[in-house]
């Protein structure tokens, strides 16, 4: 008989191991697809966040700012009383104001310098502060506009004038004089229809009270 020679049993790998255990795979062929789908999206998003602070996306918008308040300083008021009145009072003459700005009626007299043009009622009115501050006020009601327009003086060449108005429409008119003739001192003349009036005194107050003055 021919010996027959008994070929060597294999090795068995131990208990549990894989046949492939010798080889070990490269690590990022071990992550699951899932996760480099995240890991990308996570880089990709950082990318965009770092682009839009660079161009300032996520500073916030500065707030308005308010509007100016505008504060309007209260008109002057008088520190003294004006004077009573005496006599019955007419409508004309009871809408001649006792205070303007800081000026009260010191004095109130009938008649005035616009007598001799004939008026239906004219008052002489002193408005002081009770110190060295004070204008004088000539009043005069005439009949009509045309015995107004000829009480109100004629005006020189080169003087300073202008339109009296009430409610956007022109109702008469008005004169600036240096020196007023009647009155030696700086006056504005105006006519309001069938009014007439003067103010004389110093020339910055003549001017504020001609401003402020109701008629």
């Amino acid at each position: 008989m021919s010996e027959q020679s008994t070929p060597d049993p294999e090795q068995s790998a131990p208990e549990g191991a894989s046949p492939h255990s010798a080889q070990r795979q490269p690590w990022w062929r071990t992550v699951p697809l899932w996760g480099w789908i995240v890991a990308g999206v996570v880089v990709v998003g950082g990318a965009v966040t770092g682009i839009l602070a660079g161009t300032g996306a996520f500073t916030p918008a500065p707030l308005p700012t308010p509007p100016a308040e505008t504060v309007t300083a209260a008109p002057p008021t008088p520190t003294v009383a004006p004077v009573e009145r005496e006599g019955e009072p007419t409508a004309f003459s009871a809408a001649l104001p006792d205070t303007v700005l800081d000026l009260a009626l010191a004095d109130f007299t009938p008649g005035s310098i616009l007598d001799e043009n004939l008026p239906l009622e004219s008052y002489t009115l002193v408005y002081s502060d009770g110190g060295t501050r004070s204008v004088t006020v000539y009043a005069a009601q005439f009949a009509d506009v045309e015995k107004a327009q000829a009480a109100y003086a004629g005006v020189e060449e080169g003087a300073e004038t202008g339109e009296v108005t009430a409610g956007g429409t022109v109702v008469g008119e008005w004169v600036f004089a240096d020196m007023h003739a009647a009155t030696n001192a700086p006056a504005i003349m105006w006519r309001n229809t069938t009014a007439v009036f003067v103010v004389s005194g110093e020339e910055a107050l003549v001017r504020d009270v001609f401003t402020a003055f109701p008629l």
